[in-house]
């Protein structure tokens, strides 16, 4: 998940400031590059590592439900002047 959020941030806000449709559009392309990758990673660990397929889909959940929460119960960064 840390991957394809990784891939789907490049997509997403690599490209500067541009107009609300290209901006939108990046952000669909992000997501969509986001679950590919996610797919991809899943698929490998079934199809060509060989792991259970229920340990797979676990794990993906796991991260499904760990990574928001990872993301709103952060850590604030003090600033010090």
């Amino acid at each position: 998940m840390a991957l394809a959020s990784a891939v789907q941030a490049q997509l997403a806000l690599g490209g500067g400031i541009a107009p609300p449709g290209v901006a939108f559009a990046r952000l669909l392309l992000g997501t969509l590059a986001k679950w590919l990758v996610v797919i991809a990673v899943w698929w490998g660990a079934i199809a060509i590592i060989g792991k259970a397929p229920i340990a797979a889909v676990a794990g993906l959940l796991a991260a499904l439900l760990v990574h928001p929460l990872v993301v709103l119960l952060g850590t604030k960064v003090k600033r010090e002047r």
